[in-house]
């Protein structure tokens, strides 16, 4: 697998336009037989904040994507909505799939307190 996330600031008087361009991107890219997922995610507490998770079943098929139409209009028309991004991308093999977890809001997730973490890491 290869692995793609995406970090963004989106400028406020651009948030709707750059989401709707971001979620047709984001269809589209389904689409394509080498994507596997792609997910626009929005930060509850911050609207000009969002990240796009892309997984495609190798690096081939990132690069194939990359040609496509609907990606050079997205470069094209979204990128300027943006007042930063930033990425992190590289190869991955899943680890384990666990079904039963629950969904957590990852924008909510505060590191834990100090007392609760030398708890944690306390040898019985």
């Amino acid at each position: 697998m290869f692995v793609l996330s995406v970090d963004l600031r989106i400028k406020p008087e651009n948030v709707e336009s750059f989401i709707a361009k971001a979620v047709g991107n984001a269809a589209d890219s389904r689409e394509e037989p080498g994507c596997r997922q792609f997910d626009v995610l929005g930060d509850p507490k911050d609207r000009t904040r969002a990240m796009l998770y892309e997984v495609y079943v190798d690096e081939k098929a990132f690069d194939a994507h990359q040609q496509t139409a609907h990606f050079k209009k997205y470069i094209a028309e979204a990128v300027p909505l943006l007042a930063r991004a930033s990425a992190t991308c590289g190869s991955a093999r899943r680890l384990r799939q666990n079904p039963s977890r629950r969904q957590e809001n990852l924008w909510d997730r505060s590191p834990p307190s100090r007392q609760r973490l030398s708890r944690q890491n306390r040898t019985v």
